[in-house]
């Protein structure tokens, strides 16, 4: 071998194997040190860059085009906008009860988590799209023993008494690892999220009849579901178990495996290269086949899921918040989540601002209650405003429509090829590689099923640490999209003109409404900015501030929204809660008054009328 050769092999070597590593070990290590000590700054973001950089040099591009780029863009560029107007902006929010309560900090994990994703996405072969399936996996099985290791099983009450008995059996056998704590709702969330994934290698390790594959993935799968269980996570368990359903109800789940039979000397050279989807598949190439179903395993953990959601309804909705109030279930913030988002409806909040906004705003407490909304979409409109939230649905959109379209492809593909080998006799590596980006597809169509379903009733992708791996499944379709049939979603030409023409209707009949709800959006940005950027209970509370002249800008701003909206809900209760501080009691009766001519049955206008005897 020439030394050209050699040259050229290492060069292949390093493009196919060290550099994919290399690419996502730097995103990966940037998230890492957000997750440690996000109060470092920006400077892990320099890990990121260098990946570029190197991208660039290796493959002649920074980053390639992906599906989502847009959606993915707009959605940062409201997360920037949402952190630049929060009122948590100092780095001393980041010693309350998470680090995702200051609003740069937050921002430093969509950073990281958008830069995980372009570097999954930038993965050139589906090899090693599959070798990260692989490495998620694992990592899966690091995060169910890593909270194995350290959940403190009596902290946070017990939910079911057998399982907390299980959960102390195992402690007694544990060192005492230091670190942080996984709350059971984030591993459970995180867990549920990354087990389709392990189900795509079981099949893949029993259809190629690779035993010790199926005794390693077996065994880190079933780590990790008894793992998920003993979570106690309602919430996580009714979404992995409808989705299971789905699962099964809409796929071919019987993998096949086996020799060619009736063709002489061909047996040998087919044997463990066949990944069939289904028995159609099977039947079309005449194999003596050798079949696992994976139905029971996966509807015994549906079926496990639904019982016990349904069993425990009633605690699924409940929340706890001492001192909550009216606050008594999940139904109830919904509904005074939804409230305070009319507030912010066009800018957001700020990133990381939803505690202190629902205390300060809706309780009417100067404290923490709780630090979400327990609602995936509705944490992302308070926080990043409307068109934070439409950035995600787009994102969430073409990501559906292209899985459920390229899993259709491929199918029609797997079948194509599977009757070509009947020509040559042996089926070849095409039929493994389009069997393999099905699963991988499925895979990560599941997982964002189990993401929004778990976050109709907790915000786990959200609102807590697991926010750095919530674009992964995403970045995996957006890796093999250049190895899939092209498909373009075509939207009738008439449309863009007419919603563009829809919304202008929309804003000239509620002209005065829509520019009323925008000036009263800015005061409650400005007000929140001036009363609570300092907080500090008992000393730097709301009610303090509100004596002095220091509102004036928020005030004006409401002004200017009852100018257009003389009812505007928003902008007459903030008045009213000014007037009081100052004690003008009748200033605030009239205010109270008009907002609540709008909205009788408004929570926040009821409780202030009771603060003035009404």
């Amino acid at each position: 071998m020439d030394s050209r050769t050699v040259r050229q092999t290492s060069t292949i070597r390093f493009h196919q194997h060290i550099f994919p590593i290399l690419d996502i070990a730097l995103a990966a290590l940037a998230g890492a040190v957000w997750y440690v000590h996000p109060q470092i700054g920006i400077a892990p973001f320099g890990l990121i860059v260098v990946a570029w950089v190197l991208r660039w040099l290796v493959y002649g591009y920074p980053t390639r085009a992906t599906l989502f780029d847009f959606p993915i863009m707009l959605f940062l560029v409201t997360a920037f906008i949402a952190a630049s107007i929060a009122h948590n902006q100092g780095v001393e929010w980041s010693q309350h009860l998470t680090p995702l309560e200051w609003a740069w900090g937050k921002y430093y994990y969509i950073l990281g988590a958008i830069g995980l994703y372009y570097a999954i996405a930038n993965l050139r072969t589906i090899d090693q799209v599959w070798w990260f399936v692989r490495a998620y996996a694992l990592f899966g099985t690091i995060v169910a023993v890593y909270f194995l290791l350290t959940n403190d099983w009596t902290a946070r009450g017990v939910k079911f008494p057998i399982l907390t008995e299980i959960g102390l059996a195992i402690a007694q056998f544990r060192p005492d690892i230091p670190g942080r704590r996984l709350h059971p709702n984030v591993a459970g969330g995180m867990l549920a999220m990354i087990l389709p994934f392990f189900v795509v290698l079981l099949r893949e390790a029993w259809a190629t009849k690779r035993a010790r594959q199926i005794a390693f993935w077996g065994a880190t799968m079933a780590l990790v579901l008894l793992t998920w269980l003993l979570t106690a996570s309602r919430g996580a368990w009714l979404a992995l178990g409808v989705v299971s359903v789905a699962w099964i109800v809409s796929g071919q789940w019987t993998v096949v495996s086996g020799q060619k039979s009736g063709v002489r000397g061909q047996g040998a050279a087919v044997s463990g290269q066949r990944l069939a989807l289904s028995n159609a598949e099977g039947s079309a190439v005449g194999t003596q086949r050798q079949t696992w179903n994976l139905k029971p395993l996966i509807i015994v953990v549906a079926l496990l899921s639904i019982v016990v959601i349904a069993l425990n309804a009633d605690a699924l909705f409940a929340i706890e918040i001492p001192g909550g109030g009216t606050i008594h279930s999940r139904w109830d913030l919904w509904t005074a989540s939804l409230a305070l988002a009319r507030d912010y409806f066009f800018t957001g909040g700020g990133l990381g601002a939803f505690p202190m906004l629902f205390s300060t705003y809706y309780l009417l407490v100067p404290v923490y209650f709780t630090i979400y909304s327990h609602n995936l979409f509705l944490d992302i409109l308070i926080e990043q405003g409307i068109v934070g939230l439409c950035s995600y649905v787009w994102l969430l959109t073409v990501f559906i429509w292209f899985a459920i379209r390229s899993i259709n492809h491929r199918i029609a593909d797997c079948r194509l090829q599977i009757a070509d080998s009947l020509q040559s006799e042996i089926i070849n590596h095409k039929s493994k590689i389009a069997t393999r980006s099905r699963w991988i597809i499925e895979a990560s169509l599941a997982s964002v099923a189990v993401m929004l379903i778990h976050g109709l009733v907790d915000d786990i992708p959200y609102g807590s640490r697991a926010l750095l791996i919530w674009f992964v499944p995403f970045a995996m379709v957006a890796a093999l999209a250049p190895h899939l049939p092209r498909v373009t979603m075509r939207v009738p030409s008439a449309t863009i003109p007419a919603a563009i023409v829809l919304v202008a209707l929309v804003f000239l009949w509620q002209r005065d409404a829509i520019v009323s709800a925008w000036y009263a959006n800015l005061g409650a940005v400005e007000q929140a900015r001036i009363e609570l950027a300092n907080y500090k209970f008992p000393e730097r509370i709301p009610e303090t501030t509100r004596k002095t002249v220091r509102l004036m800008s928020a005030e004006r701003h409401f002004y200017d929204a009852l100018q257009f909206d003389p009812d505007n809900v928003t902008a007459n209760q903030r008045l009213a809660m000014i007037a009081l501080a100052r004690g003008m009691r009748d200033d605030a009766r009239a205010y109270l008054e008009r907002a609540y001519r709008r909205e009788p049955t408004n929570g926040v206008t009821r409780k202030l009328l009771l603060e003035i005897g009404d």
